[in-house]
């Protein structure tokens, strides 16, 4: 793998970068070809040998400079596939060079990229599914079991959404303490997404109702072949005495137990979500956030 490239996303090959994300166990949804068209401002490609290993770049341009982006709902990117510590190093080499004032990078949990300075490990919780049901249930905590069943009793049922229901819920909660313009310019990217016929069968909406069917809580998950992502629940606060919520995730467990995959909770670092995923008894499979500032003052004290 000594050819590598750093090309623009409009001219890589999409069956073969799709087919590496596929393939490989760090290839995670975030960094298919129509999830990175559809969710990022703008993506490069850099590619070792015939996309034996792949790498997605995230970029936006402020004052004229190019930088690395992280973006909203694109949690991990990274080196997607397995090369050797040289080849890793000179790829990321090639980032930085095209990149080198400023940058926000999130490497996948199993890259190897300890020798770059100021790299924050990030909280990602993850249950294996290929466990029976029985197992991952007796895995929960006492009071998660205890919510499940008196969600049960207290009337709530599960049935599917419309995944724009799902997604507009999620919007309406991140106006109560983001900016609203900000979230709707993110929203755009999402109503796009969820009317991409190439994502459809990505994009799995459910919701928790009581016995008059009002909605108590709802999530809209993204499934591929290794996870569950669950990138937009939501309860609302009818939802919250009913205990809504603890029996949504758990169905949507129960009905992907004993296949090979994972339910990923995408994080949190919040201490009261993330309290509450801890009651799930899940692994922490870590992902990573390199950050770096080359700009000059007064551009240095921005932000993005």
């Amino acid at each position: 793998m000594s050819d590598i490239k750093i090309i623009p996303s409009k001219n890589i090959d999409r069956q073969k970068w799709d087919a590496c994300v596929e393939r490989n166990d760090n290839g995670l949804i975030y960094a298919r070809s129509f999830y990175l068209d559809t969710m990022s401002e703008n993506w490069s490609a850099i590619i070792a040998g015939d996309y034996e290993v792949i790498m997605p770049l995230t970029w936006r341009s402020m004052f004229g400079i190019k930088y690395l982006s992280k973006e909203t709902f694109i949690q991990q990117l990274g080196i997607i596939g397995t090369a050797e510590e040289s080849v890793i190093k000179k790829i990321i080499g090639i980032a930085l060079k095209g990149y080198n004032l400023y940058g926000r990078l999130s490497f996948n949990f199993s890259n190897n990229i300890s020798y770059l300075h100021n790299i924050k490990p990030k909280i990602n919780f993850i249950i294996d599914l290929q466990q029976p049901y029985s197992d991952i249930f007796k895995s929960y905590t006492e009071s998660l079991q205890r919510n499940v069943r008196r969600a049960i009793k207290n009337g709530v049922t599960i049935m599917p959404a419309s995944n724009t229901e799902a997604a507009h819920a999620y919007r309406d909660y991140l106006f109560t303490f983001m900016d609203i313009k900000q979230v709707k310019n993110i929203f755009k990217r999402v109503d796009k997404l969820i009317q991409d016929k190439a994502a459809g069968k990505f994009i799995l909406s459910k919701k928790a109702i009581d016995e008059n069917g009002n909605t108590l809580a709802i999530c809209l998950w993204l499934k591929d072949n290794k996870r569950i992502y669950n990138v937009m629940p939501t309860t609302l606060s009818s939802g919250k005495d009913k205990v809504a919520m603890p029996l949504l995730l758990n169905n949507i467990i129960e009905e992907h137990c004993e296949q090979k995959m994972y339910f990923d909770f995408e994080g949190s670092e919040l201490p009261g979500i993330k309290k509450f995923y801890e009651k799930f008894s899940p692994v922490n499979q870590p992902y990573f956030l390199y950050e770096y500032n080359n700009l000059r003052w007064p551009l240095k004290l921005l932000k993005k």
